[in-house]
This record gives C-alpha cells, structure tokens and sequence, in this order.
C-alpha cells in the first residue's frame, strides 16, 4: 500500500485504503485519512477521526498528526496537553517526525527532555531541530552558552535552506558573538533567510534600511507585508528581537530523558470524493 502511495499510484493506494480501513486497518485508516487532509477542499474533521482510529491500535504516525491537529486547532480544538499526549507516544516509538513538534511544545516545562529529542531529530538532520539548537545555544537557555555549537547548527539548518538557520548567522554577524562583528555579511544572512519566509529577518532588514539604507526601506517593508500575508498555516511565530547579552539560564541535564519525514511530501492529488458519510463511522 505504502508503495503504491509513494509510487504517486494514488488511485489504486485509495481504493486499498478504503477497503483495509472497513477492516479497521490502521495502515488504511491512516491513508484515508491523508487524503481526506489533502482534499481538495480539505476535510480536517473526517482526517481527525481516522487519524483517532488509527492512533487507537498504536500506529505511531497517527499519534504524530493528532498532535499536529491539536496543537494547530486543525479538524478539533487546541489542545496542548492532547498534543504533547499524542506526540509524545509517537515519539516514545522512536517516531523521529514527532521529536521537534514535541521538544517545541515542552521545552519550557520539561527542557532537559526537550534538548535531548530536538539533539536526537538534529542526528537524523531535521532542520528544524538544527534551528532551534541554534538558538538554544546563542541564548545559552537550557544548555551553556556556545557560539560555536550555536553557528554549528545554523549552518546545518541553513544547509536546508531554513529560514532561521539563515537568520541565526546574521545575528551572530552583527552582533558580533564569538567572531568580529560584520554588519555587511549579517546583512547577506538576513536577505537570504528573508528570502525563505523568515519574518524575523525581515524586521532586522527594515530596522537596518531605516538607520542605513532609508533608500530601500518602503521596499523591504513592502516585501514583510507581502510575505506576512502569504504565511501558511503552520508558520510558527518567531521573536523579532533576540536578547544575546542577557544573563544566560543554564539548567543542568539530567541523564534520565529518553524523531517528519514529512509524510506531506508526496502529497497525493486533491480529492474530496474519497471521504464519504461511511467514513465517518
């Protein structure tokens, strides 16, 4: 089945689906329920009922969406405590795509297992996880301060073309942390991560025309817009502003803390038909 879907054979993996989920196959639930997700237009709710039954039999890539949906409000209201739930008992099956998802949501609570699963999604090369060690370790919050892990992994991440990877490096270059301050090569890391949807970027673009460049600010801020405008749905909110030369809050960590290839990457062609009134039963 999975190589039908993967092989873009979408029309006999659908029709695979809907017969191993009237068996109550987790494999076919789950499929149906991407397609439902991926519909043109999409039905979340019918996708969050599959996902439900799917997670029920322990299929740790159901678990995985479920804290996607509930963490986003996506086919069921928000609810952080169900998506840590749902996240963390994909992760628990050594599901590497729900690592970052579930590091991003506990890290304030619980950072000692936080750092350990967005250190373990970096080992597989999750670019997310490459980003936010980044700032973890610029910050020196939850793990010691280290410029040069801190460029490590954004460099990693911006390997992948990530936003933040792009922008981290352009605050390491302005404000000089741990190599000489070099105001035109930040400004290089800002065009491109502003470039890759980074709105942080683009607000240290803007603050920079405006004290340096006022020739090109109505320009950049027209771009900001534009892109503000385009975000998707799972855009996560950034700081603009980063606070480097605080007092660092290093916890020490504890040994005792235990990663998406995106399934949306073959995302099948739209189709609305495929979730009927049978498939909500």
């Amino acid at each position: 089945m999975y190589l039908l879907y993967a092989s873009r054979h979408f029309e006999e993996a659908l029709e695979w689906a809907k017969q191993a989920q009237k068996n109550n196959n987790p494999h076919g639930q789950y499929l149906l329920a991407q397609y439902c997700r991926h519909g043109t237009p999409p039905d979340f709710e019918t996708a969050h009922l599959l996902y439900r039954k799917a997670a029920a039999q322990g299929l740790p890539e159901a678990h995985w969406q479920l804290g996607l949906q509930y963490r986003f409000g996506q086919g069921t209201k928000a609810d952080t405590a169900q998506a840590v739930n749902h996240l963390r008992a994909a992760a628990q099956q050594g599901y590497i795509p729900a690592y970052t998802p579930l590091a991003e949501l506990i890290l304030p609570t619980a950072p000692d297992e936080a750092v350990y699963r967005f250190q373990q999604a970096a080992q597989e090369n999750d670019p997310d996880a490459h980003a936010a060690l980044a700032d973890i370790y610029l910050q020196g919050k939850y793990l010691e301060r280290n410029h040069k892990l801190a460029l490590h992994h954004a460099e990693a991440a911006a390997a992948e073309r990530h936003p933040e990877g792009l922008r981290i490096p352009g605050d390491i270059c302005r404000y000089g942390l741990g190599i000489a301050l070099d105001t035109e090569k930040a400004r290089h890391y800002y065009r491109q991560a502003a470039e890759a949807g980074s709105l942080t970027a683009y607000q240290k673009l803007i603050s920079d025309s405006a004290l340096n460049h006022p020739e090109q600010y109505d320009g950049i801020k027209d771009s900001a817009i534009r892109r503000q405008q385009a975000e998707q749905l799972y855009q996560k909110p950034k700081p603009c502003i980063t606070d480097y030369n605080a007092r660092p809050n290093t916890q020490p960590r504890s040994n005792s803390t235990q990663k998406q290839q995106n399934s949306d990457t073959a995302k099948p062609k739209p189709i609305w038909a495929v979730c009927t009134t049978s498939d909500r039963a």
